[in-house]
């Protein structure tokens, strides 16, 4: 018979409250914190002891603990050395309580504190943490009396002064828990200022109900002291929309230095920056960037890529590894970096566009004849292309005073909405100031040195749509540039009260950024607890969001004659659009393959209709549109092509 996992809760009856108790060479103190804990009056608790790769007897002390009190659950979970915040996190993410209290393995806990905070807790729906006075014990011997709860104080003085307070679980899930990058400690003070950030906010009560134990000795305390100039730094950093813009610039500052002497320090150090997760690698190497350091950006991410040598993004960190090199005027580390990031992503068009750029050079540099010049471009990152002359490329606006000598000037209003593009009156006027200008915008027709050229683009499946279809709605929910537009309005609006009782609904999460009020969060992850959203994070390809049969395609706006690859995508891959945008695609596309929406109500409509023999229906519309949308979907090539029909091979018009 199998033996039941004392780590699943459906094995036993999950306690209320949970005590997290990391363990890093206290295995001689270990007993003392456990013993108060098993003392306690409040019967419903557990014990997490988390080994935190410790090089003294914490197993042997841990597991002689748990059979000591069989009656007291006490589970034992075991890690490579991560730091205490790693160690803090592990154990909670194992927690079954509904509340948690995080206990430093020297200290311990008076028999009442657990009954107390509890009963806080329980009665004051409306508050989060319950915290206490506290006895210093050991070296010295005094009370410390804490101060009553006041978020504005805290968020600049660490006013909590002990981790050591009772917590609800749902603040350390929505916090994401303790941050590795407080190096050296204070991790429990950003921890409380994340939480009072999203509400979970905190109340004394006036008793000695925790006992610290006071080293003068090789004291955390005391290496605190040491670096706090860094830890409020980074506190800041994680926090940049509480402190003015003058405190981040500092913080920028405090910071870079930090991390360049940690590359030079060695030690944990190196082992602390080679486990960055990505999103903290590469803001770290921000950060190092907005001082031109250069040379400690290409480092950071030298080191981190030795220890991730199998990262699925590596592509992404080599390709910044050479952009860093380059900027440090290491050419030849730079050329071998972005050729690695091709190794491992063939079709990453920003090295070859890189590593094309950095050989042109090098070709003019010795005088090399017929090597395609890369087109220099202003105000977009995705146009990479080469021509045989020289050319300027200046998205929605100019983006100098007079171009390149020899440099031929195009202006680009064709891949944004209006409220981000030079307006039709300020192209009218300063139109001379450019050789050519590419629009969708046909009332610019008239001028001479205009081209119309729709936009249209594809960003996924051109070649390889999905093998197969499901009856099921897609829609991609990104929000992270709103202008304000209508499209963003629709988008939000079907985020939270898109009516799903027709197909499945899967909702994908744009990596571009998502920003929604804090009150519309919540009705998303409750629908996905019910079942009604299938929520899911958008990776590098978008393939499969449609192998769904139908996709919400909500452009930003409903100028005319603007579409994007929201919708070109659909008919490549062979999705029915439930289409927010232009009215005048119907001059383009058929209409039979497109279900038109304005509003909320009319794709809640829309959603109601829907069947497998509707999409089986509009399949002819869908061949028609698949073909004639071949013709938009690369608009790099297209423009390409008339750039060259332009001005021929020498950059001079026909």
């Amino acid at each position: 018979m199998d033996k039941p996992n004392p780590m699943n809760p459906a094995s036993s009856q999950p306690p209320l409250v949970s005590v997290v108790i990391p363990c890093y060479n206290q295995a001689q103190y270990l007993r003392e914190a456990v013993e108060s804990v098993a003392a306690q009056s409040y019967p419903q608790r557990e014990i997490v002891i988390v080994n935190d790769g410790s090089p003294d007897d914490t197993r042997a002390v841990a597991q002689a603990l748990i059979a000591e009190f069989p009656s007291l659950p006490i589970f034992l979970v075991e890690q490579a050395n991560g730091g205490l915040s790693r160690a803090r996190n592990a154990g909670i993410a194992q927690a079954r309580g509904r509340y948690i209290l995080p206990l430093d393995a020297d200290d311990k806990i008076h028999p009442e504190m657990l009954a107390k905070c509890v009963d806080l807790l329980e009665s004051r729906p409306d508050l989060a943490i319950a915290y206490t006075d506290y006895q210093h014990f050991g070296d010295v011997d005094f009370v410390q009396q804490t101060p009553e709860y006041d978020f504005t104080v805290l968020s600049t003085q660490k006013c909590l002064h002990t981790a050591t307070a009772l917590y609800r679980k749902a603040a350390w899930t929505a916090t994401g828990g303790y941050k590795a990058n407080m190096v050296w400690g204070m991790e429990d003070w950003e921890f409380w200022i994340h939480c009072g950030k999203l509400g979970y906010f905190g109340h004394r009560i006036p008793a000695v109900l925790f006992y610290y134990r006071a080293k003068l000795a090789g004291s955390m305390i005391q290496v605190q002291r040491a670096h706090f100039e860094e830890l409020w730094a980074r506190i800041v950093l994680n926090h940049p929309d509480l402190y003015p813009g003058e405190i981040q610039g500092w913080a920028g500052r405090v910071w870079a230095r930090a991390l360049a002497e940690m590359l030079a320090g060695g030690g944990r150090y190196l082992n602390y920056l080679a486990r960055l997760d990505l999103v903290a690698l590469i803001g770290d190497a921000e950060c190092l960037s907005a001082q031109d350091d250069f040379a400690h950006v290409a480092a950071l991410y030298q080191l981190w890529l030795q220890h991730n040598p199998q990262q699925e993004l590596g592509y992404a960190i080599h390709f910044n590894h050479g952009v860093a090199l380059a900027q440090a005027g290491d050419a030849a580390g730079a050329e071998r970096s972005y050729l690695r990031a091709l190794e491992l992503k063939p079709d990453f068009a920003a090295a070859a566009t890189n590593l094309g750029l950095m050989r042109a050079r090098s070709a003019q540099a010795r005088g090399g004849e017929g090597a395609p010049i890369p087109a220099q471009t202003f105000g977009v990152d995705w146009l990479a292309m080469d021509l045989p002359f020289s050319c300027e490329l200046h998205a929605f606006f100019p983006r100098t005073e007079t171009p390149a000598a020899g440099a031929k000037r195009v202006l680009l209003i064709f891949t944004e909405p209006p409220s981000r593009m030079a307006s039709a009156a300020w192209v009218r006027e300063h139109h001379h100031q450019f050789d050519l200008i590419v629009t969708y915008q046909r009332e610019l027709a008239d001028l001479p040195n205009v081209r119309l050229l729709e936009f249209g683009s594809c960003w996924c499946g051109y070649d390889d749509p999905p093998a197969a279809k499901d009856f099921s709605v897609s829609f991609i929910l990104s929000t992270g540039c709103d202008d304000g537009l209508e499209g963003y309005a629709l988008r939000r609006a079907i985020a939270t009260g898109a009516e799903t009782g027709g197909p499945p609904f899967k909702l994908w999460l744009s990596r571009k950024g998502i920003r929604l009020a804090p009150e519309d969060i919540p009705q998303i992850q409750e629908r996905e607890r019910l079942g009604q959203y299938l929520v899911q994070g958008l990776g590098d390809s978008k393939v499969p969001v449609y192998a769904s049969m139908y996709n919400l395609a909500i452009e930003n706006t409903d100028a005319d004659y603007y579409f994007t690859e929201k919708l070109i995508d659909c008919f490549i891959n062979f999705s029915v659009p439930l289409y927010y945008g232009t009215g005048k695609i119907a001059e383009i596309f058929d209409m039979d393959g497109v279900i038109p929406v304005r509003d909320i109500g009319q794709v809640n409509q829309a959603l109601a209709g829907l069947d497998p023999a509707d999409y089986w229906r509009r399949m002819p519309a869908l061949l028609r549109n698949h073909a004639i949308a071949r013709r938009y979907a690369k608009p790099v090539q297209k423009l390409q092509e008339l750039l060259a029909a332009e001005f021929g091979p020498a950059g001079a018009r026909p």
